[in-house]
């Protein structure tokens, strides 16, 4: 693998699974095994991961979860009324 540092990540265009993987903080494993959720592409028998679709894609999902614990708060406060 590569090792890159936080300045040359900003300079690409995309990832490794590897890198891809540090850069979510999960294992190559997981990250191979949630493929479907991920920005990704083939390229030469290589899984590539677009630097902005993860950076995207990470955006979408905190604001999702946000979305879904405001959901339950409110649900619960109903059912404690």
């Amino acid at each position: 693998m590569n090792r890159t540092g936080p300045a040359d990540l900003a300079s690409r265009v995309a990832l490794s699974v590897a890198e891809a993987a540090v850069a979510l903080g999960v294992s190559e494993a997981h990250l191979r095994n949630h493929l479907h959720d991920v920005p990704h592409f083939h390229l030469g028998g290589r899984v590539l991961f677009p630097v902005a679709g993860l950076h995207d894609w990470a955006k979408r999902q905190a604001e999702r979860e946000e979305a879904q614990a405001k959901r339950d708060a409110v649900e619960i406060m109903r059912a404690l009324s």
